[in-house]
């Protein structure tokens, strides 16, 4: 059996003193070779203060959503049916460890995607009577 070399795409390390990221970039490296991966040089890039990778930004402060992502999630308008309300949902957890309490937050929202088996099939273009409480959760993780 041959083996070849193959690329393996977003490796990411830190360190808090350049010393330290020499040693560390050191040790990729090595591990690197000792398992015949190789580096296109065209995609490396070393030494950068801030990164975007999976629609984060991080940088010495920490990890947070990219902004162009959240702008997107905070443009949309109210949904007006069960379907483009969970599909909402479902952007909103991509982001949940950055919304505090997001289960809490969301349950108004949840309820109204709940239905019983009877109307389950036609329940996802129902339009969505909004209370005060739903509007107030939907404006709330708006606004992390």
């Amino acid at each position: 059996m041959v083996l070849r070399p193959i690329c393996i795409d977003d490796t990411i390390w830190s360190a808090k003193t350049f010393t330290e990221f020499l040693e560390k970039t050191r040790k990729v490296f090595e591990c690197f070779r000792e398992a015949n991966l190789n580096l296109n040089p065209e995609k490396t890039t070393l030494g950068r203060s801030k990164i975007e990778f999976l629609s984060f930004e991080i940088d010495g402060q920490g990890i947070r959503p990219y902004k162009s992502k959240v702008d997107i999630i905070d443009a949309i308008p109210l949904p007006k049916n069960v379907r483009s309300l969970k599909a909402y949902l479902g952007a909103l957890l991509y982001y949940k460890a950055h919304i505090v309490d997001m289960s809490r937050t969301l349950a108004p929202l949840y309820n109204l995607t709940i239905a019983t088996k009877e109307d389950a099939k036609k329940s996802k273009y129902k339009t969505i009577s909004w209370n005060e409480e739903c509007v107030q959760a939907f404006k709330k993780v708006k606004s992390y």
